[in-house]
């Protein structure tokens, strides 16, 4: 059988391998002709061995295979074809047009089905059909692994992803969640996929949520989508609350809408910023009261010195005198907790047993919280020596027994526990501290505990729960900035009608126990002929320290600040020592006008005093060790006339300078 081999009139694809399989050999030539016209590459073979060997060979995109092959059939070679070459396409011919064999061709994967003669135009159909269906399943096949490609990114997203990430439908029912989301919430997967999203939320909008939804698909405003990222309460499994910040996208999968929460724990983060807010507010009300405590100690310094001349004068049984010198003494140790809470107060820190410690305080709580409380103490074997000073440590614990023993008016136990702690980086970033060894002093009662609410604010000064005129709100605050100025920090744990622990930490002392401080000697040194120069701004303080020193013995010479100071010191008089405060007017400091004055006068001595107990740091740097050494002699205000008189002794010595 032969025909024309002309171009037919349809265009062709004019691309691809054509495999012919007749075994009309004439037929094979006229065929190959025209499809060489057309511009395919074209091979063929003449029995279904030579099909099969040329195919896998010349790898063909169609095969037109005739149906009679001798006795052979060339149906019979398709699912050969189509198992060796994945994406062929099979176009039988015959010159039978039985509805049979059509049936079983298409049954065995044909594509296209030809009458001979061969028209050529229904052949360029068939092969462009042909064509055009491989191209649409290679596209589909491209799509296919562009989706499944791209689901595996989504997936490789979801699943390593830090954000919780949620997908519900307009219903409001979870579609999918990713671990991160198991990880925030505690639920599985299957336990939540298929139940409504409000399930995850806390709070009013736990019950508005469905809502929020519907306002949105019939108005197309959103309380949240696509505004960003907002801060909102989430639900745990447990029922517990989370701080999440949520953002929520949406997208079209087919016609169907669905919203996507990525959501992010917080929790952490709030309570750090909580944190840092509540340090700065200390810190902000420690510099104020700090202030208020220096400028109420010259005040009381004023009124404590007049009281003990006017004593001097009236004598020792002066009723009204000795009842000034205890308020003025009162106010003093007020001022005393305002510097501990602000870091200022005078500390004299040393290596000390704090079991031993504890162990001595115990006998005067017993007195003081009475029968009712029972005070037990546990102190840890091996318990290492603290670095604190020892009078501020025992007010400290004084302060936390008098206030458990208050919170337990019905009775209760006392625990006062001592052990080593050594704080790790995570927990020393907790606690503003520094990693490392610690002894821990724990105070524990079983009284009424606190609120939340009350625990947050229990380290602000004069903040207290108590009735007016019941306590001054400063004992916590100066456990709190006995801590920190220690080097260490203090901790609280409460719960209402649970009771209430606080820890103070303590850093680790190394070497051996300080010796015991000598009991200073009774009598009041007086001078040995000596002159010393006051430097005082405040002119009633300044007033009333020359009046000490007169009264003392002391030849006196007095300055407002620095510069006057200085006239003094660069004349040829004599000058054994100066008592200058630290903080002085005019841009130079105490230690400032020591430091110049020692430049001409290298042996001066020197006696600061201060209410405070950090020397200042000049404006040109820090000082010079000189100026440093000398430092350790301050006296702190507001003094008694018998303190100055000895540290003046000491600072001069047995004799005349």
């Amino acid at each position: 059988m032969t025909f024309d081999a002309q171009r037919s009139a349809v265009p062709s694809i004019r691309d691809g391998r054509i495999l012919l399989v007749d075994d009309d050999r004439d037929f094979l030539s006229s065929l190959r002709d025209l499809l060489d016209l057309e511009g395919y590459e074209v091979a063929t073979a003449s029995d279904p061995e030579g099909a099969r060997r040329i195919a896998a060979e010349f790898r063909p995109d169609i095969a037109l295979l005739d149906v009679k092959l001798g006795a052979a059939n060339g149906i019979d070679l398709i699912p050969m074809l189509k198992e060796r070459l994945p994406g062929i396409s099979c176009v039988v011919m015959t010159a039978y047009a039985a509805t049979e064999n059509a049936v079983e061709a298409m049954r065995n994967g044909a594509d296209d089905y030809l009458n001979k003669p061969i028209d050529p135009a229904n052949l360029m159909r068939a092969l462009n059909r042909c064509r055009q269906h491989q191209r649409l399943e290679r596209e589909k096949r491209a799509a296919v692994a562009a989706l499944r490609d791209s689901e595996e990114r989504i997936r490789a997203i979801m699943e390593n992803v830090a954000d919780a990430l949620v997908t519900i439908d307009d219903k409001g029912i979870i579609e999918s969640v990713n671990p991160a989301a198991h990880r925030l919430f505690g639920y599985e997967p299957q336990e939540i996929i298929g139940r409504n999203v409000s399930v995850l939320v806390a709070g009013l909008d736990r019950d508005l949520h469905d809502s929020y939804i519907e306002n949105y698909l019939r108005s197309g405003e959103g309380k949240i989508l696509g505004k960003g990222p907002r801060e909102v309460k989430a639900r745990h499994k447990d029922g517990t609350e989370i701080d999440v910040e949520l953002a929520i996208g949406k997208t079209r999968i087919g016609d169907k809408l669905v919203f996507i929460g990525a959501m992010r724990d917080i929790t952490e983060r709030k309570r750090l910023e909580g944190q840092l807010r509540q340090a700065q507010k200390m810190e902000s009300v420690g510099q104020l009261t700090g202030g208020v405590a220096h400028d109420f100690n010259n005040l009381l310094g004023v009124i404590l010195g007049n009281a003990e001349l006017l004593e001097d004068r009236l004598g020792v049984d002066d009723k009204q005198v000795q009842a000034l010198i205890r308020a003025a003494g009162r106010g003093a140790e007020l001022t005393q907790r305002l510097l501990a809470f602000s870091r200022l107060q005078p500390l004299q820190p040393k290596a000390l047993d704090p079991a031993a410690l504890i162990a001595g305080v115990t006998d005067l709580l017993s007195q003081t919280l009475g029968e009712t409380i029972d005070i037990e103490i546990e102190s840890a074997a091996g318990l290492w020596m603290a670095r604190a000073d020892p009078g501020q440590l025992e007010s400290a614990l004084l302060n936390l027994a008098i206030n458990s023993g208050q919170a337990m008016p019905g009775g209760g136990t006392l625990t006062i526990e001592a052990a080593n702690a050594t704080i790790d980086e995570a927990a020393a970033k907790a606690n503003d501290a520094e990693p490392g060894a610690y002894v821990m002093v724990a105070v524990t009662d079983t009284g009424t505990g606190m609120s939340s609410e009350v625990m947050e604010r229990a380290f602000e000064p004069f903040f207290t729960t108590k009735d007016v005129g019941e306590g001054s709100g400063l004992g916590l605050s100066m456990v709190y900035g006995f801590a920190q100025q220690s080097g260490g920090f203090v901790s609280i744990e409460s719960q209402a009608d649970r009771g209430t622990t606080v820890r103070l930490y303590l850093p680790r002392a190394e070497g051996a126990l300080a010796p015991k401080d000598k009991e200073p000697d009774a009598a009041v040194p007086g001078a040995r002929g000596e002159t010393i120069l006051v430097v005082e701004d405040d002119p009633a303080v300044r007033s009333l320290a020359v009046t000490l020193l007169e009264n003392l013995g002391y030849q006196v010479l007095a300055a407002q600040d620095a510069m006057a100071a200085l006239s003094f010191l660069h004349a040829p008089s004599r000058i054994d020592l100066v008592l200058s405060d630290v903080m002085l007017p005019g841009g130079m400091c105490g230690p400032d006008l020591v430091e110049e004055a020692k430049r001409f006068r290298p042996d001066l001595r020197v006696l600061f005093m201060s209410g405070y107990t950090n020397l200042p740091v000049r404006g040109s740097g820090p000082l010079s060790k000189a100026v440093v050494s000398e430092a350790a002699a301050v006296l702190n205000k507001p003094f008694r006339k018998r303190d100055l008189a000895r540290r003046l002794r000491a600072a001069l010595g047995s004799g005349p300078a």
